[in-house]
Order: C-alpha cells, then structure tokens, then sequence
C-alpha cells in the first residue's frame, strides 16, 4: 500500500510530493481534502487548525519548506497538534523527531512557509485534512495514482461538477456540457497525457511483465468506467431540469 502512488525506491531518493502525500492517503481509504496556499486563505487555514485541534475526526498535516523555522532540510511534512489562541501559534508535531522535537511557531509564519514553490512540481505547498470516510471509499482512490493529475481531475468529477450543477440553471445537455468543459482543471492537459502514456504502454505490452501490464489494464478499465458514469451522471443531471 505505501507505494501505491509511488515507487518506494523514488520516495527514499527523492522524497514525495504534496499531491502524492495526498493520494497516498486516499489509498489507505481515508477521506482527504487538499488544498495548496493559492487555493485557500490564511484565516481559512486559521479555522481548519482550530476546529482539527478541537476534534478527533480530523487530522491537518502541513506541507511546509523549513528554511523560514531557520531549520535544517527543505520540504518537509508534519501534522499539527495543538492551537494557542491567545498567542495564534500552531504546535507542530514534527515527524523527524530525531531532529526537532514538537515545537510552537506562529501561525502566520507556518502560513508564509507552506506558501513556497516546491521545485519538484512548481506548485504551492500546502495543507490536507484528513478524516475518516463515511462510506466505504471508492475504487478510484484505491488504483494506483502515478499522476498528480489523475486526483485533481476525479475531485473535479465527483466534488466540482455536483456543485457547478447546482448553482447554474441549465436547461439542456448542450448547456452541461458546456459548463464542464470550460471549467476543467488547469491540469487537464497533464491528465490527458497521463492516460495517452497508459494507452501507449498497453499497445506496446511486450515491454511490460504480465503483473504490470495487467495493473495498466485495470487502472484503464476503471478509468473507462468512471468516465463513462459520470459522462450518464453529466446527462441525467441535465435532463432533469
């Protein structure tokens, strides 16, 4: 299970990214919510630590670059334990603990160091919560996730597009359609070529072990299928209106 998003050998040379943390998560069958500095507000995060420090059905890990602690290392991710109120300081439950015991840093400058670029992905780092899902979790989060795209494009299915739905007055599947397309994911283009990549590697299968090329058949097959209900899902929801 701990290398279902990445190769383990690539984690320990190489480390792992925000949206691989993330779908490592969604692997292990946990509910997560992801969201990188440019997506979301230093209040907003204010609010996320309080009501999961609060809590037991939520976890926050942060994806943050140490350089603004004045610590040793780059990129790093740790969840977080406590919150003071008075002071607005997170206490930080860093998992090399053989480097820097569990610590307090102001809020604001936990922010200032999640919102960097991690060079590896030339995105915003973060934070996620993660809880426990209701449900049992779906087939999509248990394939392998080797893009991050593949979860960027599966929120926007299953979360974006329920919500798109709901607020706009669409009186056709023509109007649907339209909707979904112009308000895809910036990465789409990185999802497309992912799939074409599978699709490339099945058509040329003697390159492939039989266990390998079966896990390109499945993760085709399901990807197929997904596409096809929400594709159902996309009409339906247009024809009711």
């Amino acid at each position: 299970m701990l290398d279902c998003c990445e190769p383990l050998e690539k984690v320990k040379a190489e480390g792992i990214t925000f949206g691989k943390v993330a779908c490592l998560a969604h692997c292990a069958g946990a509910k997560v919510e992801a969201f990188r500095t440019n997506q979301s507000t230093m209040d907003n995060f204010r609010n996320h630590v309080i009501q999961c420090t609060k809590s037991e059905d939520c976890h926050l890990i942060t994806s943050y670059h140490r350089k603004a602690f004045k610590q040793t290392g780059t990129g790093h991710f740790s969840p977080i334990g406590g919150y003071h109120a008075g002071k607005d300081m997170v206490l930080i439950l860093d998992v090399a603990r053989f480097k820097y015991p569990p610590h307090w840093v102001p809020l604001a400058l936990l922010w200032e160091a999640m919102d960097t670029i991690d060079e590896a992905t030339g995105h915003p780092r973060g934070f996620m919560i993660i809880s426990k899902h209701q449900k049992a979790p779906s087939l999509l989060y248990t394939l392998n996730c080797r893009h991050e795209s593949w979860l960027t494009t599966a929120k926007y299915f299953l979360d974006d597009v329920p919500h798109l739905l709901k607020l706009e007055d669409l009186k056709s599947v023509r109007e649907v359609l339209l909707l979904v397309l112009q308000s895809l994911p910036a990465n789409i283009g990185d999802f497309i070529t992912w799939v074409a990549e599978v699709r490339r590697h099945e058509d040329d299968g003697s390159n492939f072990s039989k266990g390998r090329k079966e896990g390109f058949m499945l993760r085709r097959r399901c990807c197929s299928k997904y596409m096809i209900l929400n594709s159902f899902s996309l009409w339906w929801s247009g024809c009711s209106h």
